[in-house]
C-alpha cells in the first residue's frame, strides 16, 4: 500500500521482498537482521528529498503491476489454461 501511494519504502531482503524490490532503483534494500543498516537506509531516505521523490514514485510502479485487478487477470488466465490442457 505504501508503494502504491508512491511511499519511498525501506525493507530486508527477506521474503517476498527480496522479489519485489531491489535497492536503490524502487526501494533502499538492507540485509535481513542488520539494524546498522536499516538505520543507514532510513537517515539516507530523510536527508535526500530527490531520493524520496524518485524511489516513491518506482515503487508505484512496481505496484500497479499487482493491482488487484491485473492479478486477479493473471490468476484466470493460468486457471483457464490449466482447465483447458487438462480437458
Amino acid at each position: 500500500e505504501a508503494m502504491a501511494a508512491a511511499l519511498p519504502v525501506i525493507a530486508t531482503n527477506a521474503g517476498a521482498a527480496a522479489d519485489l524490490l531491489t535497492d536503490g532503483r524502487n526501494a533502499l534494500v538492507a540485509p535481513a537482521a542488520d539494524a546498522d543498516a536499516l538505520a543507514a537506509a532510513a537517515t539516507r531516505l530523510m536527508s535526500d528529498p530527490t531520493l524520496r521523490r524518485r524511489l516513491g514514485a518506482a515503487a508505484q510502479t512496481t505496484a500497479q503491476r499487482y493491482e488487484w485487478t491485473r492479478v486477479n487477470q493473471t490468476f484466470a488466465a493460468e486457471i483457464l489454461q490449466a482447465v483447458g490442457e487438462v480437458a
